[in-house]
């Protein structure tokens, strides 16, 4: 548990200057999430220098995840693989490489998971916990921003932990009813980056993981209206119609 807490505040200690960037990385996530990637790729490349480097990661390989994995009906699992490579690093040292790597990492794990690789997906959650004892003494875990997304990315991790545990007996599923519950209190969150990947995690989680499809149909259907432009929304909303009749 400490663990998981620790690498959802890791995420928001790299980013201190993210309120001098949330409109730009807005416009960037709305374009990706609308499948508009030419230009929100475009968007990314432009801003390099303009946004810390760990939070131009997270964008890059999220956006790479959501183009080449999950919000395609075609996968270019080659693609986003690329992607992490591009952010794996052999010998992280600085506090923001080390930082870079456990977000990759985490992101790998999620990969993993979807495509049903339990053995990597274990060797992936240790190499995590491997770069958590380097940084969890660090004096410059100091601040956190943004509290919304930390509890999301805080529920996030806390499931898939406890998801591929072989063994978790009654706890294993007081952790994974945690973790939904506070996604669904998140998912009313004002800020639309927080309410959006809340629901859409939510609506994977019903529809793949807890089978119970008819949760997920008010998320796909918000999700629909909100960013017209996706066409995935609208295919899982109908998935999840489909299994509950």
């Amino acid at each position: 548990m400490r663990t998981i807490l620790f690498i959802s505040f890791l995420f928001f200690a790299f980013t201190g200057k993210a309120a001098t960037q949330d409109s730009l990385t807005n416009q960037i996530f709305n374009l990706a999430y609308n499948m508009e990637y030419e230009q929100a790729e475009k968007l990314l490349g432009e801003n390099k220098n303009n946004i810390d480097s760990f939070y131009f990661a997270v964008l890059e390989i999220d956006m790479s995840y959501w183009k080449n994995v999950t919000g395609t009906d075609k996968p270019n699992y080659g693609a986003f693989e690329i992607t992490l490579d591009k952010h794996t690093l052999e010998q992280a040292q600085t506090f923001n490489q080390k930082g870079i790597q456990l977000i990759q990492l985490s992101y790998q794990l999620r990969y993993e998971l979807k495509r049903f690789k339990l053995f990597s997906a274990i060797s992936s959650h240790k190499k995590t916990k491997v770069i958590f004892n380097e940084l969890k003494n660090n004096p410059q875990m100091q601040t956190i921003d943004n509290p919304d997304l930390f509890e999301l990315y805080n529920s996030m991790f806390l499931y898939f932990s406890n998801y591929i545990k072989p063994f978790g007996g009654k706890s294993k599923d007081v952790n994974c009813k945690l973790a939904i519950a506070t996604m669904e209190n998140l998912a009313k969150s004002e800020k639309l980056m927080t309410r959006t990947l809340s629901a859409y995690f939510l609506g994977r989680t019903y529809l793949k993981y807890e089978n119970t499809p008819e949760l997920g149909i008010v998320h796909f259907k918000t999700l629909s209206k909100i960013y017209p432009g996706n066409t995935k929304f609208p295919e899982l909303l109908t998935e999840c119609e489909e299994k509950v009749n």
